[in-house]
């Protein structure tokens, strides 16, 4: 202490030195603020600079004020005192004084005269150089403050030939997407740079801020071939007219009525953009709008459907697809001429016309405008179900068996949206379903299940009520369930913890004891990771224990939603006990699953395949039971007139409403599943159905085939809350067809 007291006294009692340590001070702060600033510039060009330029703002301030300290301290009466508050008050006065032009250098001047001239010299002209630099830094700050994205969009103005991805808040979902974007693009470095903007940025700082968790959700590039630009602008106002390539927007805000309301406003915009340039409905060079809409409100599809009438298809893809249609026609009565014309050969026409699209190319079934919905808890459902089915050991697990049995641990979060999945997909004829839910809210011991004031039960009543309905019919009178009905047994054991005595106990008794130990898949999905990891592993101890063997049945899947966890999960797949006995479990369901760009690519891809099943249901043509053909809309007795304005209105049906996308994508996705289970109903010695239109007993592989689609569709709709009635009505969802295969007319029959 007593050193530092000396050096003090040294320092302000020599006036060259009490001058000269400051200006070594105030220069050292400006020379290493000035560096660091340039480093960040050139270090970071993609972010947000202006916080860069207001941290160097500031260390100027204090390099000036450090530079006056001396002045006041030693040329005023502040140094008798020994004070050195109101001089370093002074200072920083002085020095915020030159950033507006208001500070006077004869002051400067006039209280270094005593100092020497070489001195003298340095110390002036350093005090110039703030002066002059102080103003400037000041008015770039406040430029970049106020256009801040300014240098971002001119890059936006400048590559207008790129894909642009555009997302309209910066989150942990679109930093999720954009992560899989960049990944996506680094494989593939030809072609225009790609863009990737996120909009509503206004709090975000530059990455290297402490304390700012937004900065850290944006992307780091692999490679130059994709740059990520921020701007605190919305969605709605950039101005994305002049670009000549794709341009994806991702309304991902936490905020769903938010993304409702963009997306209206961008469709007008876009609408008018397909209108206007006859370069964005050209086939050949394939540029598109395409929005999609995060939401999973179920007000959200009508008003989804509302902002997609604005779209349309146009004349080129309607031209293109006439000509396929006429083709497979023409080829097909080429085929048949000089025969009789059977409700077979009609069939193949259809089947004709399903292949001749498959093998046309799909680029050139183009949309310049299309408006999807993107419910996140259904996608994800849908996703996980398709990664279990995918798995060669679930495969070998289900197998040449007549009976499916899942159990599902979990009915909240996303649970509801996995039953609905597990209820469509495991539709196939002569296969028993038998779906077992435990959930740990629910209803006290002793009383029934069904009667129980749960809230998500009685919900899937309120959504499901056919369905739920007819499984306690089913369960109560197994014998008048129809074999041609669809196929499914749900029992839920409520107000049940997994992690409780009173779960084991339903091992041990005899009216649940069979149906959970059969279990082919186990599907835990609580909502919480750790839960689901922990249940994950008890049940497959749980299982080896009652089998008295380990073949790693059933299947165990975990929903795990956290990157990391998944990721040290994963490379643990071959885990093992003490033992090395296998625990064969698998995880899924994280955000970069939730949120895969190559994923969501195929299932773009999938909606314009599921068109051929749409295209295939419109063209039905069936007769009576007189045998008689409807020959109202025979296609090749119409017009190429009435040929195009049947075609357009179909196609614009298809794309306008989520309804007819998503039927047709469950036919297709179905049919997936079905082919990699290996029931694909093909038998070349019965290759058209040979039985009588009134025999509703056969089956041959045709007709079970037929027997599956309508158990899946019957399914389908009662999840969507469909219920039968005689007459069809589509607002109130009531649906004559909702009945057994069997039990449908012919011409119903001939459609699946």
């Amino acid at each position: 202490m007593e050193i530092f007291k000396n050096l003090w006294q040294l320092l302000i009692s020599d006036y060259h030195l009490c001058f000269f340590i400051p200006l070594v001070i105030s220069f050292l702060i400006l020379i290493i603020s000035g560096v660091l600033f340039l480093r960040k510039i050139f270090n970071h060009s993609n972010r947000d600079d202006g916080t860069s330029f207001r941290n160097f703002t500031l260390w100027v301030l204090i390099a000036a004020a450090v530079m006056f300290l001396p002045i006041y301290y030693k040329e005023y009466d502040f140094k008798d005192q020994n004070d050195l508050i109101r001089p370093a008050l002074l200072s920083i006065h002085n020095a915020m004084r030159l950033f507006v032009l208001d500070g006077d250098f004869d002051f400067v001047r006039d209280h270094i005269v005593l100092l020497p001239g070489n001195f003298r010299f340095v110390f002036s002209s350093y005090a110039v150089f703030l002066y002059v630099i102080a103003p400037i830094i000041f008015t770039f700050t406040i430029f970049l403050t106020i256009f801040r994205d300014f240098p971002d969009q001119l890059r936006l103005k400048s590559l207008t030939g790129s894909p642009l991805y555009m997302f309209s808040s910066l989150n942990e979902d679109s930093s999720a997407m954009a992560k899989s974007i960049l990944k996506e693009k680094h494989k593939d470095k030809t072609g225009p740079k790609n863009l990737i903007v996120f909009c509503n940025t206004s709090g975000i700082k530059s990455e290297g801020d402490e304390g700012n968790e937004q900065s850290r959700l944006i992307p780091n590039q692999l490679d130059n071939h994709t740059l990520v630009l921020t701007t605190t602008k919305e969605v709605t106002e950039l101005d994305t007219t002049r670009f000549k390539n794709d341009v994806t927007y991702f309304l991902m805000d936490r905020d769903e009525a938010k993304n409702i309301r963009d997306a209206s406003e961008l469709s007008e915009k876009i609408s008018d953009i397909c209108k206007k340039n006859t370069a964005q409905i050209d086939p050949e060079r394939q540029h598109s709008r395409r929005i999609y809409v995060y939401s999973s409100a179920s007000v959200s599809i009508p008003l989804i459907d509302a902002l997609a009438s604005k779209s349309s298809v146009p004349e080129t893809t309607v031209d293109w697809l006439q000509k396929v249609i006429d083709k497979s026609f023409n080829d097909a009565d080429t085929k048949s001429r000089g025969q009789k014309e059977s409700n077979s050969d009609r069939l193949d026409h259809i089947e004709n016309i399903q292949k001749s699209l498959e093998e046309e190319n799909q680029k050139k079934f183009f949309i310049p405008f299309s408006i999807t919905r993107i419910d996140s808890k259904k996608l994800l459902a849908i996703r996980i179900l398709k990664k279990i089915n995918e798995s060669d050991n679930f495969q070998s697990v289900i197998k040449n068996k007549n009976e499916i049995t899942v159990t599902l641990l979990g009915l909240g979060g996303i649970g509801r949206d996995i039953l609905a999945s597990i209820l469509c997909t495991y539709q196939i004829y002569g296969i028993r379903l038998t779906v077992n839910v435990i959930d740990r809210q629910g209803h006290k011991p002793g009383q029934d299940p069904d009667r129980a004031g749960y809230p998500l039960y009685d919900n899937l009543v309120y959504e499901w009520p056919e369905l739920m309905e007819t499984n306690k019919q089913w369960q109560n009178n197994p014998k008048h369930h129809p074999d041609t009905e669809s196929n499914y047994d749900i029992r839920f054991y409520l107000g049940t913890d997994c992690f409780s005595g009173r779960f084991l106990e339903l091992f041990e008794k005899e009216d649940s004891k069979e149906r959970l130990l059969k279990s082919d898949l186990v599907i835990c999905a609580m909502g919480d990771d750790d839960k689901n990891l922990k249940a994950a592993l008890m049940m497959r101890q749980l299982f080896v224990s009652k089998n008295d063997k380990n073949d790693l049945e059933p299947y165990i899947f975990a929903v795990v939603y956290d990157d990391q966890k998944a990721e040290n999960f994963s490379k643990q797949s071959e885990m093992t006990n003490y033992k090395g006995i296998r625990y064969g479990l698998t995880v899924g369901g994280t955000l970069s699953f939730q949120h895969s760009f190559p994923d969501l690519t195929d299932e773009e891809t999938l909606r314009r395949k599921a068109f051929l099943h749409h295209i295939r249901w419109v063209f039905v043509k069936y007769e009576n039971e007189n045998g008689k053909y409807d020959e109202e809309n025979d296609w090749m007795k119409k017009s190429v007139d009435e040929k195009k304005i049947w075609l357009t209105e179909q196609l614009n049906k298809y794309f306008r409403y989520e309804y007819y996308r998503q039927s047709s994508i469950a036919v297709a996705s179905h049919k997936s599943f079905l082919k990699k289970l290996g029931k694909n109903f093909q038998d070349e010695s019965l290759k058209s159905c040979q039985h009588d239109p009134k025999n509703v007993n056969c089956r041959c592989p045709k007709c079970q085939a037929r027997i599956t689609e309508h158990m899946r569709w019957n399914v389908y709709m009662r999840v969507n809350g469909y219920r039968h009635g005689e007459n069809l009505n589509s607002m109130a969802k009531i649906h004559p067809c909702l009945k057994a295969w069997s039990d449908l007319p012919f011409e119903e029959r001939v459609k699946d």
